[in-house]
């Protein structure tokens, strides 16, 4: 990437102030933000562009998607339904999503396919995501059933991931498999929910300078909670998922967060 390059994306970047003020909902017609055919077979190619000319045309701007800036490109793996890629959208990333089922509501370009044998080469992206199932590790599952018939997929992401620029993400019960991961809840990073994540980086991401906080009113995923889901899913900053959806979802919040870090490792010179 040219010195400058990841510079010019932060500057150009609206950041999740500036996303937080427009819903995706509002900019999806018929659940779907169409873009040109993608150069991938099988793909739902609704990417940032759209988004852009969505938050352009609310600030009463003009936005010529050939004129955009050149964004480092993310591969988010195992994407769901993109609360992940919202927030790297949000850092400055052009996205790229592959899931084995098939994501109606994904927000960006996206490919159907086995996220561990990804249908494109991993050298041609500035940074991977991984989200692996958590159901082997999640206290859900010990609840409604039995969390040793989920495969565990830690251990192989890490082994296709080394040498990439990388982030992996599971559920506080996986923690232990994860090398010197961070932790990031609603409470750090503004949102009124409780949702405990954990990340593994292939880069230096300092702690947030506050710790966790819970506040009585907080919105919460367990047992006895008093919200809706689809309270919870809105706290999240996910309001184009499905409340299904939002349970295995990642505040948008918390990867934008991350990516700034990742930009900044890419910016950095190579010693």
């Amino acid at each position: 990437m040219a010195a400058g390059c990841v510079r010019d994306c932060l500057q150009n970047t609206q950041g999740w102030r500036g996303c937080q003020d427009w819903s995706v909902r509002d900019n999806l017609q018929d659940g779907v933000l169409r873009l040109r055919p993608s150069p991938y077979d099988q793909v739902q190619d609704r990417g940032w562009r759209h988004l852009l000319a969505g938050v352009a045309q609310q600030q009463g701007d003009s936005c010529d998607a050939e004129e955009a800036p050149m964004r480092p490109r993310a591969l988010d793996l195992f994407c769901g339904a993109g609360g992940a890629a919202m927030g790297l959208y949000c850092a400055g990333f052009d996205v790229t999503g592959i899931d084995i089922k098939r994501q109606p509501r994904y927000p960006f370009r996206f490919i159907q396919g086995d996220a561990l044998k990804p249908p494109v080469r991993l050298e041609d992206f500035d940074l991977i995501w991984a989200s692996p199932p958590c159901q082997a590790y999640s206290r859900a599952t010990a609840w409604t059933g039995d969390r040793s018939s989920h495969p565990d997929l830690i251990g192989a992401v890490q082994a296709m991931l080394h040498g990439s620029h990388y982030v992996i993400e599971n559920v506080q019960e996986a923690r232990r498999l994860l090398r010197n991961p961070s932790m990031i809840c609603g409470s750090m990073v503004g949102l009124p929910v409780r949702r405990h994540r954990y990340f593994e980086t292939s880069f230096e991401m300092p702690l947030l300078g506050h710790p966790c906080f819970h506040r009585r009113t907080d919105l919460s995923h367990d047992h006895g909670s008093k919200q809706t889901e689809a309270q919870y899913r809105d706290g999240m900053k996910c309001d184009w998922m499905t409340v299904h959806e939002a349970r295995e979802a990642i505040p948008p919040a918390y990867a934008e967060h991350i990516g700034r870090y990742a930009l900044m490792a890419l910016e950095a010179p190579t010693p």
